[in-house]
């Protein structure tokens, strides 16, 4: 069996997933997972299996090769416009997402937040940590990546190969600072849409 290797676009060319029904399903999906918060205790197994996959929804749905196509940042061994396999990564555990959520939606529901603004707010932790990153095989050992159980985010797993991650948006190289500006960047997006939850809360 022949395996068709897939071809991606020249740096600078890189196909921005958050367009055409990407919202629309953003925010389903927290509308959804809101829905699980106010009826269900996360212990619960229904609850459990309901949320396994919503963290990483928006970015893994429809078809596979655009789910590759649209990463955002690729190691330099990933070569665009040549047939390449690669393994796509998600900077953002499932984990941790989930945790930040939780945290948010049940206080948020407890004091009697909005719902719209409790959705907008979860909305707004599940974006700022669907971005992926291409690299050569699976393996992620064998690429410099700090892959123990529960690192999280592109400071934590990169900073040792931040020099050899490149942006497809833009074309340029990475280094260690540029990763930490990023890390702080959607940090302070999901701290802002908790201060958004309660200011329009009080308003």
């Amino acid at each position: 069996m022949t395996i068709k290797k897939r071809v991606f676009s020249a740096d600078g060319k890189w196909q921005d997933f958050r367009c055409d029904d990407y919202y629309e399903l953003l925010k389903d999906t927290a509308s959804g997972w809101v829905g699980l918060l106010e009826n269900f205790p996360t212990s619960s197994e229904f609850y459990k299996r309901a949320t396994l996959l919503l963290p990483q929804l928006p970015i893994e749905f429809g078809d596979n090769d655009k789910r590759f196509e649209r990463s955002r940042w690729r190691h330099e061994n990933v070569v665009c416009g040549e047939p390449i396999t690669a393994h796509c990564e998600h900077p953002w555990t499932k984990k941790k997402t989930r945790e930040l959520v939780e945290g948010f939606a049940i206080a948020a529901i407890e004091n009697g937040v909005q719902r719209e603004a409790i959705v907008s707010g979860v909305a707004e932790i599940i974006d700022s940590r669907q971005d992926t990153l291409l690299l050569p095989t699976m393996r992620t050992k064998d690429w410099g990546v700090i892959s123990k159980r529960n690192v999280d985010g592109l400071v934590n797993r990169y900073s040792k190969i931040a020099d050899k991650l490149i942006d497809r948006k833009t074309g340029q190289r990475l280094n260690a600072l540029k990763l930490e500006e990023i890390e702080k960047e959607r940090s302070d997006r999901i701290g802002a849409a908790a201060l958004e939850a309660v200011l329009c809360n009080k308003a």
